[in-house]
């Protein structure tokens, strides 16, 4: 459950656990306070009575229950005077007790007052249901102004706690767009001062995963620029042996050595070219550049070893393509595409290379006539060091995940599928068009 819910959950029970007691308080507390009030008008009226001049005599009572007060009102005299009542039809009881008292009659139940003044009593009755009907409507209202601050409560607390819970918002959203790689401090902002502890200490995870991270480029870096020098030392004492061997039996070995060493140096040069396109989140310098000069200018480059394998390597369309980027890291993301579409078509194979530009949104296709990828495997392709045959001597495995960090510098995407048209494999780079310099046209 998300921190806005829990607090608008917690905070809305104790609203309304604390809204509910305090009705139910002002229920009781209300309906103590009328019946003690009731009571303390029964005592005034025994004292306020007088001797009841306008009251009936006992002995001529008739029924009357219509009045709306719900009293009743007995006085008795010491000296033998009669009865008065305020309400015939009342029977009160014959046993006198000072004070308060229930009791019931044929017209229902009764509050009782009794006071014992010289030579008179004087008892006041109320209807209890009378009692009952007034400290309900007292104490309903009192409790019900607290009933409906329950909803409304929750109301102010959504919206206190979305306002409260929106200053994390700018926070969230940094965290939220970071990159696998992107170990740049988080900015707390305007946010709560009581999550900067938090965010120090992200920032300094950051700072140390960033450290790491450096260091593991810049050893990797040395290491590869350390094992040039041997490696090229390496084939050329080998190609003295094989100028200078007169064995012919030694001529496969040497050439398998020599396979051997020239793969280790690509891998080298791989390593190097990887550590320095992960040196930098961004490309190293931002001019124009014509993407369709870059793939045209790598067919041209890479003409000859298509033609030495058999391939047929050629521009299929080429757009007018300006962009915003690095041109050696282009030149470099196009050259692996290509190099890989050429190694892995079989002789006779076609590679075709494409410039296209849509709705101002520059992409770079490149196909072959190899055979393919499958499915499974064409996110795993991107990973260092993954190749689809272990057993070829040609290729690092290092290619495609260089070409996926110079993309994602440059904001472009990569994208691998089986041609449908026929077998071979197509690689799409579809760059933003916010890269580009100005609105293409065709290359003429």
């Amino acid at each position: 459950m998300s921190l806005r819910r829990s607090l608008i959950l917690a905070f809305s029970i104790v609203l309304t656990i604390v809204g509910v007691l305090s009705a139910i308080y002002a229920y009781e507390s209300s309906r103590k306070e009328v019946r003690d009030l009731l009571d303390l008008q029964q005592r005034q009226i025994a004292h306020l009575v007088g001797n009841g001049g306008g009251f009936a005599d006992g002995a001529n009572q008739k029924a009357d229950l219509g009045n709306e007060d719900g009293y009743t009102v007995e006085i008795r005299f010491a000296d033998g005077r009669p009865t008065r009542v305020s309400r015939p039809g009342v029977a009160f009881p014959e046993a006198i007790t000072a004070g308060f008292s229930d009791f019931r009659d044929a017209t229902g139940d009764w509050r009782l007052f009794t006071l014992i003044d010289g030579g008179r009593t004087v008892r006041v009755a109320q209807f209890l249901a009378e009692r009952g009907e007034l400290a309900t409507d007292a104490a309903v209202t009192a409790a019900l102004p607290m009933l409906v601050a329950i909803p409304l409560s929750w109301l102010i607390v959504w919206a206190l706690v979305g306002a409260i819970v929106g200053r994390l918002e700018p926070v969230v959203a940094q965290v939220e767009r970071r990159e696998a790689d992107d170990t740049d401090p988080i900015d707390l902002g305007h946010g709560p001062t009581e999550l900067r502890p938090l965010v120090d200490a992200m920032n300094r995870a950051f700072a140390r995963q960033r450290a790491a991270a450096e260091q593991q480029k810049q050893f990797l870096s040395d290491a590869a620029h350390e094992l040039r020098t041997p490696l090229t030392a390496l084939t050329l004492q080998i190609d003295n042996l094989k100028r200078a061997n007169a064995d012919p039996a030694l001529d496969g070995p040497l050439d398998e050595a020599n396979a051997g060493i020239r793969r280790a140096s690509a891998l080298t040069s791989r390593l190097l070219q990887l550590a320095r396109q992960e040196a930098h989140a961004t490309p190293r310098s931002t001019t124009e550049v014509r993407l369709d000069d870059v793939a045209l200018r790598v067919i041209g480059d890479l003409v000859a070893v298509a033609e030495a394998k058999g391939v047929d390597l050629g521009a299929r369309r080429c757009d007018r393509a300006p962009l915003c980027g690095d041109e050696a890291d282009l030149v470099a993301l196009v050259e692996i595409l290509v190099d890989n579409a050429v190694r892995y078509t079989p002789s006779g194979g076609v590679v075709d290379v494409s410039v296209v530009v849509e709705n101002g949104v520059p992409s770079l296709i490149v196909e072959d006539t190899g055979p393919g990828i499958p499915e499974e495997w064409r996110e795993r392709v991107f990973d260092r060091f993954f190749r689809l045959d272990e057993t070829a001597s040609e290729g690092t495995g290092l290619g495609l995940a260089i070409a996926r960090v110079i993309a994602g510098r440059h904001g472009a995407t990569i994208a691998l599928d089986n041609r449908r048209d026929r077998t071979g494999l197509r690689a799409t780079v579809r760059f933003p068009a916010a890269t580009a310099m100005r609105r293409p046209g065709a290359l003429s």
